[in-house]
């Protein structure tokens, strides 16, 4: 798991040899795309991203970390894997960090996969009863979002067979697996709109 590789990469940085330094680089590569491989083995993406730049490519469309903080890490991960000199302590000590980093960040959004693959919110108010749905699906992998109005339903559906409408729909299914429990109805709307947050007070979606 990649855990315990970073957990090996740490017990490379306390002995500090040469050969440790040289093992610990390893550790953290072996964490880095074990991860990745995680998400994307969850989001039945693999067959999408054959390769670690693509997956890091996907990743920064979707927002799950910003294209500043993967340069950081790709220039750190280039310097240490590809250059035969060993590793300087303290730039080896900035890599664990940066790649720490990403891996518990990317473990917190397969986390919400795991807890939304599916989220419901419902408005009832006589006939004019209000639902929406999102739901993930797989083969092929794609975000569908439902709204329905009385008899009417509307589908939206968004597939990895178009990768940057997928990730398009994939970001807004992060938003609302936050507004479940950490954001109100106003900041999911900011979002959505593209416009700052000026209101204060707003409901939760799972209060409306």
């Amino acid at each position: 798991m990649p855990f315990d590789y970073l957990e090996f990469a740490e017990d490379e940085l306390e002995r500090d040899t040469p050969a440790a330094r040289i093992n610990c680089v390893g550790h953290l590569k072996r964490a880095i795309e074990c991860e990745l491989d995680t998400l994307f083995g969850v989001l039945h993406l693999s067959k999408y991203a054959p390769n670690l730049p693509k997956k890091l490519e996907f990743i920064a469309a979707i927002g799950i970390v910003s294209p500043r903080s993967l340069t950081k890490l790709n220039k750190m991960r280039n310097r240490m894997e590809h250059e035969y000199a060993i590793p300087e302590f303290q730039e080896l000590d900035i890599y664990f960090d940066l790649a720490s980093s990403f891996i518990h960040t990317l473990e917190g959004y397969i986390f919400m996969l795991y807890g939304y693959s599916e989220m419901f919110w419902r408005h009832a108010s006589g006939d004019d009863a209000v639902a929406f749905r999102v739901a993930l699906r797989k083969d092929p992998a794609r975000v569908i979002f439902y709204l329905t109005e009385g008899a009417a339903c509307t589908e939206l559906s968004f597939d990895a067979t178009t990768p940057s409408e997928y990730c398009e729909g994939l970001k807004v299914y992060f938003l609302m697996c936050r507004a479940t429990a950490l954001v109100s109805s106003g900041y999911v709307l900011s979002k959505l709109q593209d416009k700052p947050l000026y209101l204060s007070g707003m409901s939760r979606p799972a209060d409306l």
